[in-house]
């Protein structure tokens, strides 16, 4: 089990009253006086290791997640066409999901168009929607290339929130140097992805959330507005929709 350098002050504070006492008693023990320096500076040195195997352990996590960075920039190069797919993926959410189809009608071409639509403005509404219809109106189109992307991100989060290591101030430090390798499009669609039940919700939009990862999201973007309510308020609604 490893100590922190607190620990080992507190044992040096403990035992020095003791140490103080012992010392008064052996004074014209010119031994003694020699074995108590000898206490004293194995104390201290235990004190130095503790701060070095710290340092050292910080040192680790910090080298571990700019890997961690290095592997996501290397996946967004490695998509079909960069970082275009996101402004794609955007395109496609604004237009797919603005409204819910109530009946259809087959088309001159054998297909079948949609008729009787709802523009969707309610949250209730907007979930049910996103739940049912996220994979056929726009996820399979894009799973091949944002699947590994989404589930890195996650690990990344997750290996931050994790670690024993670092104080939760200096969580939110790592997490905004995340936060800040992203465009306005990936912040967009990994808010939608962070709300579907069988994708993102709860575990990867409960970092989210506590990270703040989509502060820096232009809400006006969003097509309709009411998905970033339903984003806000995501919990509360899951919850209803369970009653």
């Amino acid at each position: 089990m490893s100590h922190s350098p607190s620990d080992f002050l507190f044992i040096s504070i403990l035992y020095m009253p003791f140490l103080h006492d012992w010392i008064n008693n052996q004074i014209y023990n010119p031994m003694a006086i020699f074995q108590a320096m000898g206490a004293i500076a194995t104390v201290i040195t235990l004190i130095i290791i503790g701060y070095q195997l710290r340092a050292n352990r910080w040192q680790e996590f910090d080298s571990s997640f700019f890997k961690l960075l290095d592997l996501h920039y290397n996946i967004v190069s490695r998509m079909a066409g960069g970082r275009e797919i996101f402004s794609n993926a955007v395109l496609d959410l604004n237009r797919n999901f603005n409204y819910e189809v109530y009946s259809t009608i087959q088309d001159e071409y054998g297909g079948s168009r949609p008729v009787n639509e709802k523009v969707v403005s309610e949250l209730g509404q907007a979930y049910n929607l996103l739940q049912k219809e996220y994979y056929n109106r726009y996820y399979r189109n894009y799973d091949t290339e944002l699947n590994h992307y989404f589930r890195n991100f996650y690990h990344i989060l997750k290996y931050i929130d994790k670690s024993k290591i670092i104080s939760q101030k200096k969580k939110f430090f790592y997490s905004k140097i995340l936060r800040a390798q992203l465009s306005q499009n990936e912040l967009h669609v990994i808010m939608f992805n962070g709300m579907h039940s069988k994708y993102g919700y709860p575990k990867a939009y409960k970092l989210y959330r506590k990270y703040d990862i989509t502060d820096n999201l232009n809400s006006d973007a969003i097509n309709p507005l009411i998905y970033w309510d339903l984003y806000l308020g995501l919990t509360d609604v899951v919850d209803n929709q369970q009653l």
